[in-house]
């Protein structure tokens, strides 16, 4: 049993945080006004962030706070002065996502502990590694983890955990989502969420519109102690927009039940009152709640597809459960001890327990006269000093020492009091407090070093593609392996892709491989947008099949990053965009991974953006739909759809097959059929936009892409002046006719000539996040 735990609340505001404090929460996280993944929550300013941290330290709570978005290069000059003052005052941790402030922080705040958010879609140890060694000393996993997943990644890395247990779940892996930015140009990654996912689809022409992609919120008090026994240290409620009530009910509950479990002898079994469970499921719930990713891997049963909407609380119930457990703020407990003796200086001792040891501070106040007429008696002088108020202290043990026949006024021993209660305050806070010298120069230098470090080139050349001919080369990727032939006989063509989870065998890819070579292309596939459980293990035959067969691959998680990193790969390494790098720190520390890796031109910045952050020899999406979101959940099943029409193997392997093994070779049927590799499902939102799904049954993710393909041409003044190494092309729905035209159009590069497509969009490149 791990008798160590956090149970870590939310707060939207001041509020909010006074509930979770009162509530019993061992920790909270909230934003300050900038750079947190909850931009239109009531969040802190700096006066109140100060005011909370001193708050939380007295009752020996901590603060995290959010910083949990994507930076801009010129963003990054800020976050010094946004920190500094928090970090005096003791910040107790971070929660990021931008890997570039990770070094940041690292570098000029010594001792702040650093956590990975979520944000961050950790999946594995190896991603655990990689963060480990940027200097990360907790991790917020992939939401979409089992237990047993988490039980392996805390025993093989050792890495504090924390974990969501309750509140609202995301349909798309954290962090890999761009549905609201590329819709509207609200950007999960920079906390504005629109919640596109909590809109009504149709999936045919005459369907009723349902919320196929709103998941209902999770609640595991049920399974708590198995968390618990899994080695989870912290425990974390979602809700930095939900009001104090939401936030004073959660965290009561939670705090009853860690608490009995913590204490049982586990002679008894663990059980939920029913009046809990309910309660718990009445303040704020979708459709009901689900136990969330813990103990099922998807499922209908998770999603709230009748109703995106929270159902309405009761009041009552709301203010009930407010006053049960966060109206009453808490206290510290205190010993008083007073000498009052006559014409000498009066003494008050005040002593608490704090971290396991007792502290002890002492002060002096008037010095007491002789008495004139009646000298003051012990009980009278304990009234007095017990009369703590508001304060955030409470005496449970007062005595006095009298000697000889003194007098004080009621003034004097309430000014003795508040004295010692502002000599302990000052005495607690002053352990949290940190010394460092205001260096913003300091700060500026390492920037600048970060950011010349990168030498505006995101990678040099690989052992697999030597320096000829001009660039950039022309990269075609492709999920359809009908359209390998067109692709391999079309001119122009430099490299292909193909995720690699569509194929059925080892012979498949060597003979791919051989094909690709007689044309003299380079062979880069894409290896699995998410890594989980034995789909990719390091030691696989798949592994070193494509380690041997590969010019180079395709990446987009930083478990592979680590992997390629630690086995010396010394191949061309791709990294996708959800290997974030919108400023160039970030870029500097992917690149420290590997001189071999270039990065893909950020698709949430827009042309100036990308013009002033000026780095060369990336790899540009010049066309394609661009994945709004990557889930572990599965439309096909959702709409209940025939899983042979789903994967090519006509099974549905989940997560417990590795790649190119236990799955029957049906490409010469699919070939014979002319089958697709990945068929699509559409969902159809209001305006008639259609978006298609893909089922990567080989490694159990669903890809949802936008509704129009992005172009970019020569005409944009873009494609010259970033200089990329590569300009991919994204073909998903395209035939195989479409495709060829495509292609040459990229490779005639005719500025004259029509765009191969007559619906498209331009991305962010004229508009931008915010």
């Amino acid at each position: 049993m791990n008798k160590q735990v956090e149970l870590l609340s939310p707060a939207g505001d001041m509020e909010c945080f006074r509930a979770a404090i009162n509530a019993g929460a061992d920790a909270v996280y909230l934003g300050g006004n900038r750079f947190n993944a909850r931009a239109y929550a009531s969040n802190l300013d700096q006066k109140e962030l100060i005011e909370a941290l001193d708050i939380a330290h007295l009752f020996g709570r901590r603060i995290y706070l959010t910083l949990n978005t994507l930076f801009k290069d010129n963003e990054l000059t800020e976050v010094y002065d946004y920190i500094y003052p928090l970090y005096i005052n003791g910040l107790d941790g971070v929660i990021i996502q931008d890997p570039g402030v990770a070094k940041l922080l690292r570098e000029c705040f010594p001792g702040l502990p650093l956590h990975a958010s979520t944000q961050l879609s950790v999946t594995g140890a190896e991603g655990i590694r990689l963060l480990s060694d940027s200097g990360i000393s907790r991790v917020v996993p992939a939401r979409e983890l089992s237990l047993i997943e988490l039980k392996r990644m805390r025993d093989e890395t050792g890495m504090e955990l924390e974990c969501f247990i309750h509140g609202a779940l995301c349909y798309s892996y954290s962090g890999k989502c761009l549905f609201s930015s590329l819709l509207g140009g609200r950007s999960g990654n920079r906390g504005r969420c629109a919640g596109p996912c909590r809109l009504p689809y149709k999936t045919g022409k005459d369907d009723k519109e349902k919320y196929y992609l709103s998941a209902k919120d999770i609640c595991v008090i049920d399974v708590l102690d198995r968390l618990i026994d899994a080695g989870i240290y912290s425990f974390k409620i979602e809700g930095r927009m939900k009001g104090p009530e939401y936030v004073a009910g959660v965290t009561g509950i939670y705090r009853k039940y860690i608490d009995r479990i913590l204490a049982s002898d586990h002679t008894e079994p663990y059980r939920v009152d029913k009046k809990d469970r309910d309660d718990l499921i009445k303040l704020y719930t979708r459709g009901g709640n689900s136990g969330g990713y813990y103990f099922k891997q998807n499922g209908r049963d998770m999603l709230s597809i009748d109703s995106p909407a929270y159902d309405r609380t009761q009041e009552g119930l709301r203010k009930k459960l407010y006053l049960e457990y966060g109206g009453k703020a808490p206290k510290r407990p205190v010993v008083m001890r007073a000498v009052i003796e006559e014409e000498k200086p009066s003494v008050l001792e005040l002593s608490c327990e704090h971290n396991g040891r007792e502290l002890r501070v002492c002060v002096n106040g008037e010095t007491a006269e002789s008495a004139k007429t009646r000298p003051l008696g012990t009980e009278e002088i304990n009234r007095q000093l017990k009369k703590l108020g508001n304060t955030e202290f409470q005496a449970i043990s007062t005595q006095t020492v009298i000697k000889g026949s003194p007098f004080m006024t009621a003034a004097s021993l309430n000014a003795l009091r508040r004295d010692g209660i502002l000599c302990l305050k000052s005495t607690l806070l002053s352990e949290y407090k940190r010394e460092l010298e205001y260096d913003r120069e300091k700060a500026d230098g390492l920037l600048i070093k970060e950011q010349g470090q990168v030498n505006i080139t995101s990678g040099g050349n690989s052992a697999a593609e030597p320096e000829t001919g001009s660039f950039p080369k022309l990269h075609v990727s492709f999920t359809d392996l009908n359209l390998l032939g067109a692709v391999l006989m079309t001119e122009g063509v430099n490299a292909v892709s193909f995720p690699v989870s569509i194929l059925n065998s080892a012979d498949e890819l060597k003979d791919i491989c051989k094909r690709v070579r007689e044309h003299g292309k380079l062979f880069i596939p894409r290896l699995p947008y998410i890594i989980r459980n034995n789909i990719f293990p390091a030691s696989s035959d798949a592994v070193k099949l494509l380690w041997e067969y590969s010019d180079g691959v395709l990446i987009d998680n930083i478990e592979l990053l680590y992997r390629l990193s630690d086995t010396g790969y010394d191949k061309l390494i791709i990294g996708d965009i959800h290997l974030y790098a919108l400023n160039r720190c970030a870029l500097s520390l992917l690149k420290s991974f590997g001189e071999n890796l270039i990065t893909t031109v950020p698709v949430e910045l827009n042309k100036k953006e990308l013009l002033g952050r000026n780095v060369k020899g990336e790899e540009l999406i010049a066309y394609g739909r661009l994945p709004l979101m990557l889930s572990a959940q599965c439309v096909r099943h959702t709409l209940g759809l025939s899983r042979e029409k789903a994967s090519p193997s006509g099974d549905c392997p989940g997560t417990n097959r590795s790649l190119l093994s236990d799955r029957p070779d049906r490409s010469k049927e699919r070939n014979k059929r002319n089958m697709p590799s990945l068929p699509y499902v559409f969902l159809k939102d209001r305006y008639s936009n259609e978006f298609p799904c893909s089922n990567l049954c080989g490694e159990c993710t669903n890809v949802i892409y936008n509704s129009v393909p992005v172009f970019i041409s020569e005409k944009d003044g873009i494609i010259d002046r970033l200089k990329p190494r590569f300009i991919r092309l994204d073909l998903t729905t395209e035939t195989e006719e479409e495709s060829v035209d495509i292609i040459k159009y990229y490779v005639n590069k005719n500025p004259n000539a029509d765009p191969p497509v007559k619906k498209y969009t331009k991305g962010h490149l004229n508009r931008g996040v915010e």
